[in-house]
């Protein structure tokens, strides 16, 4: 079986985390206050994960398969399976 593309994983989610940690614990650091941490710690997590990553699903995730007799297509933008 041959595959092209990238099938759906966690690295948008672990990456969106981490980047809202860091800020989270400049916050909470610099305040003293675990809110404002927690708030700036999403703030941040919530930009890059449904800004920017969100958005990009289904270019990122969208992959080809061949399995010698089949060709199928796994499109991330069509809600419908086919």
């Amino acid at each position: 079986m041959m595959q092209f593309g990238k099938k759906v994983n966690f690295r948008p989610l672990l990456i969106s985390l981490f980047v809202g940690f860091i800020p989270g614990n400049v916050a909470y650091v610099f305040f003293q206050n675990g809110w404002v941490g927690l708030f700036v710690g999403l703030c941040f997590f919530s930009i890059i994960f449904f800004a920017h990553y969100y958005p990009e699903l289904p270019e990122l995730f969208s992959y080809w398969q061949f399995d010698g007799e089949t060709l199928k297509y796994n499109n991330m933008a069509s809600p419908k399976r086919d």
